[in-house]
């Protein structure tokens, strides 16, 4: 009976073992992100579009000084992302560069401005603000108003989209809350005035054509009544993020197409308010867009094919009691440990390649140098070619369904239950003759005899 307890204290140490596995993976990992944060320093990190306010300043009551913010009445955006692959040490880290057309209008923008009671309107500091989250990655910028190009400079969002902005004439500070808004943190601030369409009629167009580089993902967010996002990109497999899914989307031409369309039901803010109050939540809960990571996640992947060691070893250590049987040969507990062991740097082999190769490609390598040797080992000890083919199958099959079972996402789980069930089927069928009660005895008296026919 001490070989039954012989093999599960092997099995037991190299579970342990997988733990460090799991620290490699973990610790590959961050070293990825570290360089993807390095390189996004250095390139820009990922961008917004849409975040377009039109800004009026009041003064109320003769005394305070506020500002009405409008929200276009529609905005439409069309996205052309070039996606671009560079390397930071061994990792591929996901960039990309984006040429974005936004074109919208306000209307009634007068109306709403003489609703207010005892309000001044001061037209001639009215402002256009677009967010732009990472301004470094801002390669050209040209807005215009009404079909004229207005000058820009870089400033921040309007305050009072996050919270109070109101002041006092005087000096004296009432409120404050003078912050950047996190979904952008910048601004590029467009100069409006003096405009008599927007003053007498109170409607206003805009155009931007701008050329944003980024990284990751790039946000849009649905500021208008009517928002329309038309993107394109030369990934081809990207993930979608946000609040909104695409009404349409496909792969035409080698490229990805998106297509979403927000009306302003569809998202808790108002058409405009004044700088003392802060929709920032609903502003933030409202964003939607694509991320760029790539297709296949390597450390996920090769952190779930880990997760099936166990599985691995347990079939292949019940291979070796069937050898034993077929074969009427012993194999010792050191040749259990040391296949175990190769069927532990399997995972290590399958780590290095993959950041090297892609995981498919070092999948397959990784397979067939663990396969190769453990076949050849069981061969040598035992010298029947049989046992060289049965552990060759075995392993063969088995690597086959865990790479199966990795890379199909949406039937997963049948095809993961209905291959145990194959495998317990054939473990049963296998083992029916074996005689368990005394399989274990104690054998180190008896003669062993090692069959030489192939």
């Amino acid at each position: 009976m001490y070989k039954f307890y012989g093999i599960l204290i092997i099995t037991i140490l190299l579970m342990i073992s997988t733990l460090h596995i799991d620290e490699v993976i973990e610790e590959r990992q961050r070293n990825e992100q570290n360089a993807k944060q390095e390189l996004a320093a250095k390139w820009s990190e990922h961008q917004v579009a849409g975040a377009v306010v039109l800004s009026i300043p009041v003064i109320e009551n003769l005394s305070h000084q506020n500002t009405l913010h409008f929200l276009p009445e529609n905005l439409e955006i069309n996205a052309d992302v070039k996606n671009i692959t560079k390397k930071s040490g061994i990792y591929k880290v996901p960039l990309y560069e984006t040429r974005i057309l936004m074109s919208g209008s306000f209307s009634d923008v007068s109306a709403k401005v003489f609703e207010t009671v005892d309000t001044t309107i001061n037209w001639n500091k009215a402002n256009l603000s677009l967010g732009v989250l990472e301004l470094r990655g801002l390669k050209s910028l040209d807005i215009k108003w009404n079909g004229k190009t207005v000058a820009s400079e870089v400033g921040d969002m309007p305050s009072g989209i996050i919270g109070s902005a109101r002041t006092v004439l005087d000096g004296a500070k009432e409120e404050e809350t003078n912050l950047k808004a996190p979904f952008v943190g910048s601004a590029v601030i467009a100069k409006i005035t003096p405009d008599k369409k927007l003053k007498q009629e109170g409607k206003g167009e805009f155009s931007i054509e701008m050329v944003l580089r980024g990284s990751e993902r790039i946000e849009f967010y649905p500021f208008a009544q009517t928002t329309t996002v038309t993107l394109t990109s030369t990934e081809e497999t990207p993930t979608f993020q946000g609040v909104f899914l695409p009404e349409k989307y496909g792969v035409k031409d080698n490229k990805f197409h998106a297509q979403w369309k927000i009306l302003g039901m569809n998202r808790n803010l108002p058409k405009y308010w004044t700088g003392d109050k802060s929709f920032l939540n609903e502003i933030n809960n409202s964003s939607f867009g694509v991320g760029f990571n790539g297709p296949e996640e390597n450390y996920e992947l090769n952190a779930l094919s880990n997760k099936y060691t166990l599985l691995f070893i347990a079939l292949t250590f019940i291979t070796l009691i069937s050898l034993e049987v077929i074969l009427k040969f012993r194999f010792h507990l050191v040749h259990y440990a040391m296949t175990g062991t190769a069927l532990i740097v399997f995972y290590y082999l399958l780590l290095s390649f993959s950041e090297q190769i892609g995981f498919g490609l070092a999948y397959g390598l990784a397979a067939v140098a663990t396969i190769f040797s453990i076949s050849i080992y069981v061969f040598r000890i035992t010298k029947v070619r049989k046992s060289t083919w049965i552990v060759c199958s075995q392993l063969g099959l088995l690597y086959s369904f865990l790479y199966g079972l990795l890379k199909i996402e949406d039937f997963q789980f049948a095809f993961e239950a209905t291959g145990l069930w194959i495998i317990v089927a054939a473990l049963m069928y296998a083992t029916i003759k074996i005689d368990w009660f005394n399989f274990f005895e104690d054998q180190s008296k008896k003669q062993i005899v090692i069959n030489n026919q192939e």
